[in-house]
């Protein structure tokens, strides 16, 4: 009998649909592509951990948690790892930075949950963990500038074509990244897969805000234990790669993003019918960033995006954090009766 591997290899070639890669970006703003799809349309998933555990979903954690959440995030240098697994690497990680605060986001549940154990039988106060997809919550989150480093290590690369929306690695998440950086910020990746490798890596080098891999960068991180996936390609000597990706030192504002999440040019009226989608609720990452909501306050004047990227960035400890504000937002309409979410 064959013995089955951990995990798959995957064929021989990597291919993208360039027609459904644009599609899915064209229609980013609509939640394409999220692994489980809205996740205020997910009520029945298994529950968490009991608060006050590290645990959290942005739809199902009570008020006070996420304040503790946005407490724990403020408190420290953070770093981010999306697609975590087994938790291999960031528990080991946080284990050797306590100094630093981690924020890992994990969407299968039992793999959350068993991260969460460790952590609490390790003792680890600096590791928060989500089975939430990264690409709704890191902007309703964090603030422009907030993380020094994202982790994203051998990434499923959705081979089939009809997968292929649900790559990570795609323009609009990437412009995410950028915002969400400082300047001077890391963006760590490893794929074990050679074209996807070779896509990453074009992507994030002709991204403005990005400098070419830089291997040197690669110091930093030689303690890091080794994913479960890098440990496997070790066993069957399968080549990987790991990129550094630092955005630019002199990065300011955030190159302009191409997504309609970021779009926002007019204020929508309250009665006006919503039907774009979890991140077409958002309005703009600019208004929020002003710690406002333009849809509330009459005051606020529309802007574009340019005039905002060409004002000042707030400071890091606003008044109403961009989190509650755009969590807000999305309750808000979902209890409005005169919108409605398709």
């Amino acid at each position: 009998m064959t013995q089955r591997l951990p995990f798959r290899v995957g064929p021989g070639e990597f291919h993208t649909d360039e027609a459904r890669l644009a599609e899915a970006v064209r229609r980013y703003h609509e939640g394409k592509g999220l692994i489980g799809g809205d996740p205020k349309r997910r009520p029945h998933r298994p529950p968490l951990p009991p608060e006050p555990a590290p645990a959290f979903r942005l739809f199902g954690s009570s008020a006070e948690h996420l304040e503790r959440l946005e407490a724990f995030l403020a408190a420290a240098p953070l770093e981010v790892e999306i697609g975590s697994g087994g938790g291999e690497f960031i528990l080991d990680w946080a284990a050797r930075h306590p100094e630093r605060h981690f924020l890992a986001f994990e969407v299968k549940w039992k793999a959350m949950r068993r991260i969460v154990e460790r952590a609490q039988r390790l003792g680890l106060t600096n590791l928060w963990v989500s089975d939430d997809d990264a690409r709704y919550d890191l902007p309703r989150l964090l603030w422009p500038a907030s993380v020094e480093v994202f982790h994203i290590l051998f990434p499923d690369p959705w081979w089939k074509p009809k997968h292929q929306p649900r790559r990570i690695f795609v323009p609009p998440f990437l412009d995410v990244l950028a915002i969400l950086l400082k300047p001077g910020g890391v963006l760590r990746v490893a794929t074990d897969v050679p074209g996807y490798a070779d896509y990453i890596r074009d992507l994030v080098e002709n991204h403005p805000d990005f400098q070419t891999h830089n291997p040197a960068l690669a110091a930093r991180f030689a303690s890091a234990a080794a994913t479960a996936r890098q440990a496997f390609c070790d066993e069957i000597d399968r080549p990987y790669a790991y990129f550094y990706f630092q955005k630019s030192p002199t990065a300011g504002l955030p190159a302009p993003i191409r997504m309609k999440i970021a779009c926002a040019d007019q204020r929508r009226p309250k009665e006006t019918k919503i039907d774009d989608g979890p991140f077409g609720l958002c309005w703009s990452y600019g208004l929020c960033w002003s710690g406002r909501s333009s849809r509330h306050d009459p005051s606020d004047q529309p802007r574009t995006l340019d005039a905002i990227y060409k004002a000042e960035i707030p400071s890091p400890a606003p008044p109403t954090p961009m989190k509650m504000t755009m969590r807000r937002q999305d309750e808000e309409l979902m209890n409005d009766p005169s919108s409605s979410i398709e």
